[in-house]
């Protein structure tokens, strides 16, 4: 049986991922929050949020500044990396097995992190032995059946 390259049925998704970091190096508020298909976030432990989060934004009008709340967006349609599976992989709302899904890399998240999270970390028992990173560079840390 062939297998596909990635699930198209289903919703996305709000998730916000297990790891990265919530601020950057100088301070300024980064993300964690992607939007992925429901199938493949049962596919990789990932939980969908209850509340959207919000944050104050602050902008200068004609009469001086003002502060309004917006909700935030997670990250899709931007660089992500491809995750590949030990084995073809059967995800839940799609028909048939795939060998791979697309996750697409928020702002408070870096390919190391990843690498960490699958490799060594909470996400080692997914099943996920190999990714290809947004540069096309493949990295695997053990062997994979795909057939």
């Amino acid at each position: 049986m062939a297998t596909r390259r990635g699930p198209t049925k289903g919703s996305r998704i709000l998730v916000q991922l297990p790891f990265g970091r919530d601020k950057t190096g100088g301070g300024k508020p980064a993300s964690r929050l992607i939007y992925i298909k429901q199938g493949v976030a049962d596919a990789l432990g990932f939980k969908p949020i209850r509340t959207l989060p919000t944050q104050q934004v602050r902008y200068k009008t004609a009469s001086g500044t003002a502060t309004t709340t917006r909700y935030q967006k997670g990250s899709y349609k931007r660089k992500s990396v491809t995750l590949i599976f030990k084995a073809p992989k059967n995800i839940t709302g799609s028909t048939g097995l795939y060998k791979s899904v697309a996750m697409p890399i928020p702002s408070g998240v870096t390919l190391d992190d990843v690498i960490k999270y699958f490799h060594t970390g909470a996400g080692k028992s997914k099943g996920v032995v190999a990714l290809i990173s947004p540069q096309g560079s493949r990295m695997q840390w053990a062997e994979a059946t795909l057939r």
